[in-house]
């Protein structure tokens, strides 16, 4: 219910590539420094319980959500259907499958690591926005890919470094 009461309010607004950033900026200083502890949190692999059918679950239920909004969206309108399909399907089904095997520390934790990337994210769509047309689709596409993964990169190599600079 907050994902659509959120999606409605924004809604409201005429957004532009630098509004849009400036709320992801914002947001995003606000969460990723208050879901800290919870990157902190370990779990011991040997705590988890895997099941063969954990993949085959998460990729079912992922695909039966996109199936029921693709299904429902000439009845639901645009507006719920567009606020559906871009809700976090994927992660969703994999946080509860995570939280059921896991536990809530684990799904707590995976939760708190996805953030950071996010900015990555941010900056690929805006790659891809500014570059649609002077380069075209595919290619702003690909350098949309290029800076997600440069940004990601950089997370994972600042992780690895950061007990040597302590």
């Amino acid at each position: 219910m907050v994902w659509f009461c959120a999606a409605a309010a924004l809604r409201l607004l005429e957004w532009t590539p630098g509004s849009a950033l400036l709320l992801n900026a914002l947001v995003l200083a606000v969460t990723i420094p208050a879901s800290a502890p919870f990157r902190r949190e370990a779990i011991d692999r040997k705590d988890i319980k895997r099941t063969a059918y954990d993949l085959p679950l998460r990729a079912g239920a992922a695909a039966l959500v996109v199936a029921v909004v693709t299904t429902a969206s000439h009845r639901i309108g645009s507006f719920a259907s567009g606020t559906l399909a871009v809700f976090p399907i994927v992660i969703g089904t994999f946080v509860v499958i995570l939280h059921l095997h896991a536990g809530g520390k684990a799904a707590g934790a995976v939760l708190a690591h996805a953030q950071p990337p996010l900015i990555g994210l941010c900056l690929g769509f805006l790659a891809v926005h500014y570059l649609a047309e002077p380069v075209g689709v595919w290619w702003s596409f690909a350098a949309g890919l290029a800076v997600t993964m440069a940004w990601s990169g950089i997370l994972w190599a600042v992780r690895r470094a950061w007990p040597r600079l302590a």
